[in-house]
C-alpha cells in the first residue's frame, strides 16, 4: 500500500572555497520549488533567502575545507517550507552573526532594511554590507533563527504556503 508523501527537500553541501557555486545553488532551490509549490513568488523568496544565507555562511566561514550545509524541506501537512544553513564558524565570526542577528531581528524589518541601506550609503567603502538577514526579513515577511552549537552556526527561515482553495 503506498503512503503520501507529506514533505520532501534537499540537501545541498559545498566547500566554501566554491563561491561560484552560491548562484548555481539558487538556481536549483527556485527551480525545485516552483516545481514543488507551483508558487513562483514564494519559491523566489526561497531561493533568494539560500542565497543570502549562503553568502553569509560562507563569508563567516573558519574553514574553506569544511563544506556549508544548506537544507530545506517542503512539509505539505503543515503547509511550511523551512530552510537551514549551517557552517563552521570561529568565535570572531559568531559574535558579528549574533550582533547582527540582534540588529535585524529586533523591531520592524522595514526599519531595520532601511537602516542598514542608510549605513552602506553612508560608508560605501565599508567591509560587507551584512545587508542579507535584513533582507531577508522585509522581503520575505519571515523570522529567522539562529543556533550555534560549538563552532557550527545553523541560520534557518521558515516559510508559510498559501493554503489552496477547497
Amino acid at each position: 500500500m503506498q503512503t503520501a508523501v507529506s514533505s520532501y527537500g534537499a540537501t545541498i553541501s559545498f566547500s566554501p572555497k566554491w563561491w561560484s557555486y552560491v548562484s548555481s545553488t539558487r538556481i536549483m532551490v527556485a527551480s525545485f520549488c516552483n516545481v514543488h509549490l507551483a508558487d513562483e513568488e514564494i519559491a523566489d523568496k526561497i531561493a533568494m533567502t539560500a542565497q543570502e544565507l549562503l553568502e553569509n555562511a560562507v563569508k563567516y566561514s573558519a574553514s574553506q575545507e569544511e563544506n556549508v550545509a544548506l537544507r530545506f524541506e517542503i512539509n505539505e501537512e503543515d503547509n511550511v517550507v523551512s530552510l537551514e544553513v549551517t557552517n563552521q564558524a570561529t568565535p570572531e565570526s559568531i559574535a558579528t552573526l549574533r550582533a547582527q542577528y540582534a540588529e535585524v531581528c529586533e523591531g520592524d524589518p522595514l526599519l531595520a532594511y532601511l537602516q542598514k541601506m542608510q549605513r552602506i550609503a553612508m560608508n560605501p567603502n565599508a567591509e560587507g554590507s551584512q545587508l542579507g538577514l535584513a533582507r531577508i526579513r522585509y522581503e520575505t515577511g519571515s523570522e529567522i533563527t539562529m543556533k550555534v552549537d560549538g563552532n557550527h552556526v545553523t541560520m534557518g527561515v521558515e516559510f508559510q504556503m498559501k493554503r489552496a482553495a477547497t
